[in-house]
């Protein structure tokens, strides 16, 4: 499961180191940083350096706002040499020595992706390369849900045994040239094969969802492999959570962890206490989803992150907040008052004009009243509400 085309492009054009911005949290009577990110993608590294610094392993000075992607292979690179085993002989400090060294090799393909091969048969079970072997080294546990259910026995027939990478090959071969009807003796196996990878896309399922839940330890911290992206997740009093890395959150100390509850990416978000955001926040963090598709579509610009409603004093000082930035939608709300209003002032001061005029004694023949002018329109003008 190799990295996308446009990711390895990407990563290729980049010519300078990439800087992620720090978003300071109070955890365990202190303050520490949460490594963004600022763009899509896999990005093995700020899960790396995040569950390190959360298992207090790694530090980063107080007070910095952004952190550049070599510093943070220097502190894994650190973490490696400074966390080196113990009583090891000539020959097995040697090793290790040249283990390190093949994992420095490795920390430039962190920041955009590596190849992974997941195998369904656990929900720790990924084929060994020298980029797994690097969560091992750094003592991470990598995990994912991507399990077939047992109870569908066929599809797990199937499935159990093999891998990501052995599931499409199989589908491939056994599909006609330039058409998607299996073909051969096995076409029933590949049928289901197939369905197997299009009915989980989202690379999680429910049977997989529910063994992380056994599998992972209370306390424990470690990262999810989903939908191509590397996560941390961290189990606390029974229930499991992910943390919240995109840089829209920056100063959004509501939104530290989300509920790992669901396949679909549902659930509901955390404090960095695990207390659960009221209903309407999740209400106004649905609306904000709604307003960055609506721009996204319409090409009017990016809202870099969800209405603020933290304060200096949430944060530490280092972390000064940006400008709020008005909802597209609280803004169609607030348009449709105004026009109601406007309606109100119309009617109102045509009853009042009414009112004014006598009525007549008596009919008489009178030449027809000059037409007074209406009241005037109101204009109407594409700047009335403009996302900032």
């Amino acid at each position: 499961m190799a990295d996308t085309p446009n990711e390895t492009l990407s990563s290729k054009e980049r010519k300078e180191p990439l800087a992620y911005q720090l978003k300071w949290i109070p955890w365990k009577d202190d303050f520490i940083p949460i490594v963004t990110q600022n763009q899509n993608g896999p990005c093995p590294l700020l899960a790396l350096t995040n569950v390190l610094i959360f298992k207090g392993k790694l530090k980063i000075e107080a007070g910095q706002t952004f952190i550049l992607s070599e510093e943070l292979s220097d502190h894994l690179a650190e973490h490696l040499l400074i966390n080196r085993p113990t009583n090891l002989s000539e020959a097995e400090t040697a090793n290790y020595e040249q283990i390190v060294q093949d994992a420095l090799a490795i920390f430039p393909k962190l920041q955009t992706g590596i190849d992974v091969n997941v195998k369904f048969d656990s929900v720790s079970g990924f084929e060994f390369t020298s980029e797994i072997g690097l969560f091992d080294l750094l003592g991470v546990p990598l995990y994912h849900g991507w399990l077939a259910d047992p109870k569908e026995i066929d599809t797990y027939r199937i499935v159990a045994s093999t891998s990501y990478n052995h599931l499409v090959g199989m589908v491939i071969e056994g599909c006609r040239e330039g058409t998607s009807e299996p073909d051969g003796p096995e076409s029933q196996d590949v049928m289901l094969a197939r369905v197997f990878l299009e009915n989980t896309a989202q690379q999680l399922t429910s049977h997989g969802l529910a063994a992380l839940q056994t599998t992972i330890e209370d306390n424990q911290f470690a990262i999810l492999f989903r939908n191509n992206h590397f996560s941390m997740i961290h189990k606390h009093q029974g229930m499991l959570y992910e943390l919240i890395t995109d840089m829209g959150y920056l100063n959004e100390q509501g939104h530290i962890w989300q509920g790992l509850s669901d396949v679909h990416g549902n659930g509901d978000f955390f404090d960095a206490q695990f207390r659960l955001q009221t209903s309407e926040r999740r209400k106004t963090e649905l609306d904000h989803e709604v307003a960055v598709g609506l721009l996204a579509e319409e090409g009017e610009g990016l809202i870099d992150q969800p209405p603020k409603e933290t304060t200096v004093a949430d944060t530490p000082s280092a972390v000064q907040p940006s400008q709020p930035i008005i909802d597209e939608l609280e803004c169609k709300r607030l348009q449709e008052e105004e026009d109601r209003m406007f309606a109100y002032q119309v009617q109102q001061e045509f009853d009042r004009e009414a009112e004014s005029v006598p009525p007549p004694s008596a009919p008489q023949h009178h030449n027809p009243p000059a037409i007074t002018n209406p009241p005037p329109q109101r204009s109407r003008s594409n700047d009335d509400c403009k996302i900032l």
